[in-house]
């Protein structure tokens, strides 16, 4: 009797307190009844409620319980449109701004799960999220679902074309704009991809122009303009030599204004000098990886020495003629990065 009531509840909805459960004839159903389709929104219905309302430990099982679904290989045609339906709605209302970022991105996950048309749509609408982690499953997201579609995106092909090349100029996280441009590689879109390839990895901040940015800040611009530039040697070669360009350019006016500042004693509190030598090691690094991955002769650059050592002594007015040598040799004709003068002329000069 009472497996016949349980079975009954899991037809007609769930009862006070119980958990609608998705069964194998629900899920493989190549049409649904009424009664199914009731259990599949419960169960939609009950799972937001505990990504909106649960505990810590509710959550994050009420979230793999609706991934698990969505990405079911036994899933009929019937099941994935029905629960999508029922999905949706209530992850288009968490992932509200108002809400907070662990609702958002528990709602971002799920919506992940799916590839159809509105699914897209609004992964597509959230990567302006301020969250980075929402943004990064919106990226991931759209990259599986156009992966799994083939390219194939009818009606949002432009949309999503568009949402994806507006934010590619406002992303910092390296890893949420690699996804970005595999979406276009995958929608194979035309030549300005590498104009866009190169503007994202130009918009790493390293010029003088922004004094407010703090040294931690340009080391971690440093390292996501590598990642950035080993996505773009991935999906898009030639939009490399233009993008490491304008990043060496970058990096090295922004060292010459840090070692004239040591070196002129504009930089008074030992804190600050460490920091200004920790930018100073990195953009030397930053700079013989690139010009290595030029072609570049390590002859023909500043020898780590030269550089290194006074930074490790403190020699601050040995600073501006240790990367005077970098822009010369960044200058110099037939360099592998292909800059002129006119590319550094507004660095101080030694």
């Amino acid at each position: 009797m009472a497996a016949a009531l349980c079975a009954a509840a899991l037809c007609v909805g769930p009862a006070l307190g119980q958990q609608a459960v998705i069964t194998g004839e629900i899920r493989t159903a190549s049409s649904l009844n009424a009664a199914q389709r009731q259990v599949i929104q419960d169960f939609a219905n009950q799972r937001f409620d505990l990504l909106a309302n649960g505990g810590p430990d509710e959550r994050p099982r009420a979230r793999t319980a609706l991934v698990r679904e969505l990405d079911s290989p036994s899933a009929s045609d019937a099941f994935e449109r029905e629960l999508a339906q029922a999905v949706l709605p209530k992850a288009r209302d968490l992932l509200a701004p108002a809400n907070d970022d662990s609702t958002r991105l528990n709602a971002m996950i799920v919506v992940a799960a799916m590839a159809n048309d509105d699914a897209l749509g609004l992964m597509a609408e959230r990567l302006s999220d301020a969250n980075v982690a929402v943004r990064y499953w919106a990226a991931q997201g759209l990259a599986e679902a156009v992966a799994a579609r083939q390219g194939e995106l009818g009606g949002q092909r432009t949309p999503v074309q568009q949402a994806i090349l507006a934010r590619m100029a406002e992303e910092p996280s390296a890893e949420a704009a690699s996804h970005l441009f595999q979406v276009l590689s995958l929608l194979q879109q035309p030549p300005g991809i590498q104009e866009m390839g190169e503007g994202l990895v130009a918009r790493v901040p390293l010029h003088r122009d922004n004094p407010a940015m703090s040294h931690l800040d340009t080391r971690v611009a440093l390292r996501q303009a590598k990642v950035r530039l080993t996505v773009l040697q991935e999906i898009n070669p030639g939009a490399v030599a233009p993008a490491r360009r304008v990043l060496a350019a970058a990096a090295c006016r922004h060292a010459l204004v840090i070692a004239d500042q040591l070196a002129n004693g504009l930089v008074e509190d030992e804190p600050t000098r460490v920091a200004h030598a920790a930018t100073l090691q990195a953009i030397h690094e930053s700079l013989s990886g690139w010009w290595r991955d030029a072609g570049g002769s390590p002859g023909a650059r500043p020898n780590n020495d030269v550089v290194l050592n006074p930074l490790r002594f403190g020699n601050w007015g040995a600073m501006p003629r240790a990367f005077d040598q970098w822009r010369q040799a960044l200058t110099a004709p037939n360099n592998p990065m292909g800059l002129t003068a006119a590319d550094l002329e507004d660095a101080p000069a030694e």
